[in-house]
């Protein structure tokens, strides 16, 4: 008896009965094997499209392979799975009549090739707001993580292909970032001096490596740190630092940490404890470590006496994580997450007191970012979609930077000086090639009166 693709044994009868039934069973699989292997053969000796008169039509699709699997660890937008079908339906009916035919089953098929020209002549202006800059015109970001800021330039992954953008802000240039003999150049990223710093896979290795781009002239190598470690995650770059999430073969995960200029290459001691997502500062290294099994505590380390301690310590069994930590100057802002993720409050701490301020404690905010005096994060508005909010730590003043009056919805906002990086889901239709992810949008700090005449738009 068959039951949703499964073998189920048959209740009664003697063995010999129960053998025959299994015999009949298998040949019977090994019959309609054979039938699925020729329909596959014959469907794929010819991958190009046909029009009506049985001519080639070439199709233009991206470099990657577009059944590459994800990172285990990718965030999705559960907002943007249930709003797929949505989509696609909007998307179909702006295509012009004349380029939509059908296939063998009746079912309405658009070419690559259409698709990509309905893309390039989107008014995109017509979406952005005042400030607004679309950086991913042709390309979109995905992953935990996918995206940096830091001085003239951003980045950001395409971890679904492992494809790497490069955007120049002084001159308005986007690039996409290859290197050779590499397959997936984009695991994770990173941009300091300059330079994109990369977790890559090689075409005749599966092990992750730390690759060096410099964006500017194309020139790549690897860095010769971390060999000893069997998987690498979450690095960071600033101020010619390096650091990352290391996993031995035979102990949980360290927090890696290398000095470009003088070489240095160390594994922080965890005392048999997980730990990982460090963030760097010119004076300092924050990190998360695990505590117990519901909790997490916040540790820091110093460049100026190389030691290392706790900055939030955990509370026995209270099941808090104290996580998304970054650090500037002399204070750390995080994210406080209960672990039903019921109820979540982001911290402004003092390194040098220890002590913490409550910024926020409503509208589930999450994924802060210092830069200088101003501190952003996204939480939901009013309508339950996700915006970016910022505090500014002199003035003690919050404000919306986005809100319910713009399109679409901004996630993962961090900040370089006057300018904000964030990725916007909904807003833009998506460009061929890309089916998951966000577009990656740079928005002027400076192009808002409360800015004006502060020093970063000032010099």
């Amino acid at each position: 008896m068959i039951r949703e693709g499964r073998l189920i044994p048959m209740d009664g009868g003697s063995k010999f009965e129960k053998c025959i039934s299994m015999v009949v069973f298998s040949i019977s699989n090994l019959y309609l094997g054979i039938i699925a292997i020729l329909l596959v053969t014959g469907c794929s000796c010819n991958d190009n499209l046909l029009n009506n008169d049985g001519d080639e039509i070439e199709t233009e699709t991206s470099d990657g392979d577009l059944d590459a699997d994800t990172e285990d660890d990718t965030e999705y937008d559960s907002d943007r799975d249930s709003k797929e079908d949505e989509s696609d339906l909007d998307s179909s009916e702006e295509v012009d009549k004349d380029t939509i035919e059908l296939d063998e089953d009746g079912e309405i098929e658009k070419e690559l090739s259409d698709l990509e020209e309905d893309i390039s002549e989107f008014d995109f202006d017509s979406l952005l707001q005042n400030g607004e800059r679309l950086l991913s015109v042709n390309s979109l970001a995905d992953g935990l993580d996918p995206i940096d800021i830091n001085g003239d330039y951003a980045v950001w992954c395409y971890g679904a292909e492992g494809r790497l953008f490069a955007h120049k802000i002084s001159t308005n240039t986007t690039k996409e970032l290859v290197v050779d003999g590499v397959n997936h150049l984009c695991w994770w990223v990173s941009v300091d001096k300059g330079k994109a710093y990369s977790l890559a896979s090689a075409r005749t290795s599966n092990r992750t490596e730390i690759w060096e781009i410099d964006i500017d002239s194309g020139n790549a190598k690897i860095l010769e740190v971390a060999k000893d470690a069997v998987s690498i995650d979450r690095i960071h770059a600033r101020h010619g630092k390096l650091a990352w999430d290391h996993y031995p073969l035979t102990s949980p995960s360290l927090v890696g940490l290398y000095n470009h200029e003088s070489k240095d290459y160390i594994l922080i001691p965890n005392d048999n404890k997980s730990s990982g997502s460090p963030r760097l500062s010119s004076n300092y290294l924050v990190w998360t470590r695990v505590s117990g099994n519901t909790n997490t505590e916040l540790w820091i380390y110093s460049f100026s006496d190389q030691s290392a301690r706790i900055l939030i310590p955990a509370e026995e069994n209270d099941e808090i994580y104290r996580q998304s930590a970054t650090v500037f100057g002399e204070n750390v802002v995080w994210n406080w997450v209960k672990s039903d993720r019921s109820e979540l409050r982001i911290y402004l701490t003092d390194i040098k007191s220890g002590e913490s301020v409550l910024l926020q404690d409503k509208n589930i905010p999450e994924g802060p970012w210092i830069d200088g005096n101003l501190i952003v994060w996204r939480e939901l508005d009013n309508d339950g979609t996700n915006r970016i909010r910022l505090y500014d730590i002199k003035s003690k003043e919050y404000m919306w930077i986005t809100d319910s009056s713009w399109k679409g919805s901004q996630w993962s906002p961090k900040l370089s000086g006057r300018w904000l990086l964030y990725m916007d889901y909904y807003r833009f239709p998506d460009p061929a090639g890309f089916y998951i992810g966000g577009r990656v949008v740079l928005f002027d700090l400076c192009s808002l009166d409360y800015f004006k005449q502060t020093d970063i738009c000032v010099k």
